[in-house]
């Protein structure tokens, strides 16, 4: 009926025989207390699964391998109201889904390192802490070798795709904040062996959780200094302002790095959308823990997983427009391209009267929130306006993707839109129409007629 109380007592009877015990009270702690006091621990106390989730067996035997002779105690611990099956059922899958991230990750050549997880609580919540154990002394690497070292790696091809992606945005942030160019730029901390863990990790879990976009609340910033290579730095991080440009954020009360620059590149990378959290239906919850602990706010991540509840996804987006009554006409074509180039969503025009009755046009551009800037440049760079207003706004798009379709004449991308009541609409692209009608030397109407009969069939 007490079992913290019997558990005490046994203690200090085992103690008072004279043995030197090491109490597991979570993974990260039983491997701190060894590599302290390893010499002066003859016997291991452990639950099966400890509060953190690691397996107590485990634990065992990776220290007896340089212990033979430890002792071990096995406790029940927070699983005493559960089955044995229930705790070898949570055990083992835990383990399990651990040691596939492993096997991914040993998939990259030449790195050394060895991976810790294991659950811990914050302020009453449980959450998961990912520690990566590496070489402590590590030569920067350069942005060419990353990329190589990944691109020889034997994994999913999305998944290299997707690391190299959040590593080419780290690359372009450290060029332009320390001048150079991009195949030159050598990462210190972020080049280290833990970082290039980690962000392949993540790569790694977006694929096999088979996420289709990220949402993410407004980004909180703390402030200070924080150390580095290059000595000291303000918080954030020039790097990670650099990839955060163009992104809401929050300045908070902390006092320290809350956001590195390696989050700020997956959050770069893999962010859809910013600020509002969407209509969803959650279907799983997690929480990863940091190191750190910040005085009043717990230094946890939370991710929910769920499906869209509506039959259109939302998209936080950005209008930047601007009134122009002193351009010739003709250089409109020239500008649109130049945006559309550079990522604009949508650019269009519209007649407008402005003050003393002067005929003039309206430029509008939809584009993501990020892409502020550059855009932006392109309007006065091209245009003779000298300003230009900046709103957000948010738009329903209807599910949509994009396939081949085979006809006589060539192939056509034809894009598929799901309308509200679950019907499909099949547009052929209008590109590839006049491409392959002027090939062909055919009228595009026939071109059209073609596809759409195989559309139908």
């Amino acid at each position: 009926e007490d079992e913290a109380g019997v558990r005490a007592l046994v203690i200090k009877l085992l103690r008072d025989l004279g043995y030197r015990l090491l109490q597991a009270q979570s993974g990260p702690h039983a491997l701190d207390v060894w590599r302290q006091q390893g010499d002066e621990v003859d016997l291991l106390i452990t639950d099966i699964v400890m509060p953190d989730g690691m397996n107590g067996v485990e634990l065992a035997q990776r220290l007896r391998r340089h212990r033979p002779g430890l002792k071990v105690i096995y406790t029940s611990g927070y699983l005493a109201d559960l089955s044995r099956e229930d705790i070898s059922r949570r055990s083992d899958a835990y383990i399990a889904k651990l040691n596939k991230l492993k096997a991914e990750l040993k998939k990259i050549p030449t790195l050394k390192f060895e991976i810790h997880s294991a659950k811990k609580s914050v302020h009453a919540i449980r959450a998961t802490q990912f520690e990566v154990i590496c070489p402590e002394k590590e030569s920067p690497r350069s942005w060419k070798q990353i990329r190589d070292l990944i691109r020889r790696a034997k994994l999913d091809g999305k998944v290299k795709a997707t690391g190299i992606d959040i590593f080419t945005r780290l690359a372009e942030a450290e060029a332009k904040i320390h001048g150079g160019a991009v195949d030159d730029v050598h990462f210190h901390e972020v080049g280290a062996t833990d970082s290039i863990v980690d962000i392949m990790a993540a790569a790694i879990g977006v694929h096999e959780l088979g996420i289709e976009s990220f949402a993410f609340s407004r980004i909180p910033l703390g402030r200070g200094i924080v150390r580095s290579m290059h000595g000291p730095l303000p918080a954030p991080a020039p790097a990670t302002l650099e990839l955060l440009k163009g992104l809401p954020v929050v300045g908070v009360d902390v006092e320290g790095e809350t956001v590195t620059p390696t989050g700020a590149a997956l959050m770069r990378t893999l962010g859809k959308r910013f600020g509002a959290q969407p209509a969803m239906t959650i279907e799983k919850i997690g929480y990863g823990a940091g190191q750190k602990v910040f005085a009043g706010r717990p230094n946890l991540f939370r991710v929910m997983l769920g499906a869209p509840d509506s039959f259109a996804q939302t998209e936080e987006m950005l209008v930047i427009e601007t009134n122009v009554d002193d351009m010739n006409p003709q250089f409109y074509d020239h500008v649109m391209d130049r945006l559309f180039a550079a990522g604009a969503r949508d650019v269009f025009l519209a007649p407008i009267q402005m003050k003393k009755n002067r005929p003039a046009t309206l430029l509008s551009v939809i584009a993501a929130p990020r892409d502020r800037e550059k855009l932006a440049e392109i309007i006065f760079q091209e245009t003779s306006t000298i300003g230009v207003r900046c709103y957000p706004v948010s738009r329903l798009i209807l599910k949509r993707e994009s396939k081949k379709v085979k006809t006589r004449f060539g192939d056509v991308t034809v894009k598929v839109v799901e309308q509200p009541d679950g019907s499909k609409q099949m547009t052929p692209e209008y590109d590839e129409l006049k491409r392959l009608a002027a090939a062909k030397k055919l009228p595009l109407k026939r071109i059209y007629a073609e596809v759409m009969r195989r559309l139908d069939s």
